[in-house]
């Protein structure tokens, strides 16, 4: 997995059932375009492509260290692709595609390996079948072409080759199928599935999927505390968390970008009732008890936007002058969004 500066290599954990994913090792990489496999005679490696150069990045403990072997002096490099072990990768900018060969050191170009024509439009992507000695090259026009290499150099594969289908779907990535003789065209609403079949690429209406609406945030999102125990009854309670309207303008508290709210609710007992509960109000509970439980709908109508919840301040109610406070911090970490 990576961002634009840290790569991560993760890892399942042995038993049976769901396996939680556990950090392996990570690293700090600027810039980073995009990773695969790394050649397996180097050890457990991964390739991480930047602008100018592909690092071949090896675990070392609980860090990733960079090793020799690596290209550099490229020109606004946009990925990385590799076979199944690493021997041969494949990098692209612009309208040109590069291969490259792992000659048990080191990666050397391999000229002879390279597209025999310019790209119909922009490279998009590049996906390099895992079992056979194939590539497909995919373009910003909706061009999808394909390519076997070996000893005799490169021969383009016109039965495997096509276009995407028309329509509003515009492709942003490429990645080889599910059974390897396939690839995965991915867009902003979804993807399109190509098999290799003795008819040539035939585009399989049922393993696609679009229509979908990618967001950064979820329409709703609830979060809920543990049992709050004050050892008496509880009759009243106060929330209060400092809104923020405007971001930026407090330091702490809750933040409402335009479109974005949060909504309060307590329960009692068993927490499974629960009850809505006014800001910066004394409300009274549905049931007296000594244990309460909070919890946040958080929502939005805007999928790039969350409200960001800092602290929320809970305040018993006593029947004297003075409050008693019931501490609360929704996310012990600082911050939380929906």
């Amino acid at each position: 997995m990576a961002t634009r500066r840290r790569v991560g290599v993760y890892g399942l954990t042995a038993g049976g059932g769901l396996h939680p994913v556990v950090r392996v090792a990570g690293a700090h990489v600027r810039g980073v375009r995009g990773l695969a496999a790394g050649p397996v005679s180097a050890g457990s490696t991964i390739l991480a492509a930047t602008a100018q150069t592909v690092k071949i990045l090896a675990p070392l403990g609980s860090a990733l260290r960079e090793v020799p072997g690596g290209v550099g002096g490229l020109t606004n490099n946009l990925g990385v692709a590799s076979d199944a072990d690493g021997k041969v990768m494949a990098t692209w900018s612009g309208r040109s595609v590069r291969l490259w060969a792992w000659d048990g050191a080191r990666y050397v170009a391999a000229p002879s390996w390279d597209p025999t024509t310019a790209a119909s439009g922009r490279v998009v992507g590049v996906a390099m079948a895992p079992r056979t000695r194939m590539y497909w090259v995919l373009t910003t026009r909706r061009a999808l072409n394909a390519y076997a290499y070996g000893s005799s150099g490169v021969v383009a594969l016109s039965g495997l080759s096509g276009t995407v289908p028309p329509g509003r779907f515009a492709p942003r990535a490429i990645d080889i199928g599910w059974n390897g003789t396939g690839v995965v065209i991915a867009g902003p609403d979804g993807w399109r599935y190509a098999e290799a079949k003795a008819g040539g690429m035939q585009w399989e209406r049922l393993l696609g999927w679009t229509g979908a609406k990618w967001s950064a945030y979820r329409a709703r999102s609830v979060v809920e505390s543990r049992s709050l125990v004050v050892g008496h009854h509880v009759t009243q309670l106060r929330v209060e968390d400092a809104t923020c309207i405007t971001p930026g303008v407090c330091q702490d508290g809750v933040r409402l970008p335009l479109g974005t709210a949060v909504a309060y609710q307590f329960a009692t007992g068993d927490c499974t009732t629960w009850k809505a509960a006014p800001i910066a109000v004394n409300f009274t509970l549905s049931a007296v008890a000594s244990a309460v439980c909070y919890r946040l709908v958080l929502s939005t109508a805007d999928p790039r936007r969350t409200p960001l919840v800092r602290v929320t301040n809970i305040y018993e109610i006593a029947s004297q002058s003075s409050q008693s406070r019931v501490a609360a911090l929704l996310c012990v970490l600082g911050a939380c969004g929906g």
